[in-house]
């Protein structure tokens, strides 16, 4: 049997462990967010939240943190960028969870950190359930890889009051990475052949390597 080891490998650049494990920030100028909010949520895979940042800024990395609003803990999930648009996708709430807490942070060049307002959406099962309110997207793609980072020691893999579906790793406060399998342990998943540059801003692949091999493993094996 292999022992279970959490220890992150890094290949070519570290664009994506930027956006995995941003970097100490201080609290200084930078670019503010701005459209990030949103009233209603669907109950539905995968709720997808965007925002904007001031054209040409210089962002590094950022995250979106949600909680269920009967939960005390943050969770977080890395946001991809396009232009000035930066998005995340959240995993689906579950059949209890009733609202949504959530807000933005990015980090720029000089790790300043800007922070958006604190949100909350209530969750919906249908879109008219909103009564014309701004509502959050719908990823449409296959498969989002999803990503999910925790704020709090001991937290449980899959986020209070959400699903775990379409997650395949975790993120500990302390940095990390470990895969998530179908019944929601830890396996040893190569997390960079299933996100690729999804998540970074630039080329680099962060990979999970947890094993204590009792004989040599070929890289190739599954």
């Amino acid at each position: 049997m292999f022992g279970i080891r959490k220890r992150l490998v890094t290949l070519g650049a570290a664009a994506l462990l930027l956006q995995l494990v941003i970097p100490t920030p201080v609290m200084a100028e930078a670019p503010a967010i701005e459209g990030a909010e949103v009233q209603c949520i669907l109950n539905v895979p995968f709720p997808q939240i965007s925002g904007t940042t001031q054209p040409g800024a210089d962002i590094e990395a950022a995250r979106l943190f949600f909680k269920a609003a009967d939960q005390s803990d943050f969770y977080w999930v890395p946001m991809t960028r396009e232009g000035d648009r930066i998005t995340a996708i959240l995993p689906q709430p579950d059949q209890d969870t009733k609202n949504v807490v959530y807000y933005m942070e990015t980090v720029d060049s000089s790790k300043n950190l800007s922070r958006s307002p604190e949100y909350k959406a209530v969750v919906v099962l249908r879109e008219w359930d909103c009564q014309g309110q701004k509502i959050a997207g719908t990823f449409t793609g296959l498969k989002p890889n999803l990503i999910v980072g925790s704020t709090a020691g001991g937290a449980t893999s899959v986020p209070l009051g959400f699903v775990s579906t379409g997650i395949i790793g975790t993120v500990s406060p302390d940095g990390m990475i470990a895969a998530v399998g179908r019944d929601g342990e830890q396996s040893a998943v190569d997390l960079g052949s299933l996100v690729g540059d999804q998540y970074a801003f630039g080329g680099g692949i962060a990979v999970l390597a947890d094993r204590d091999d009792e004989e040599p493993a070929s890289p190739s094996a599954p």
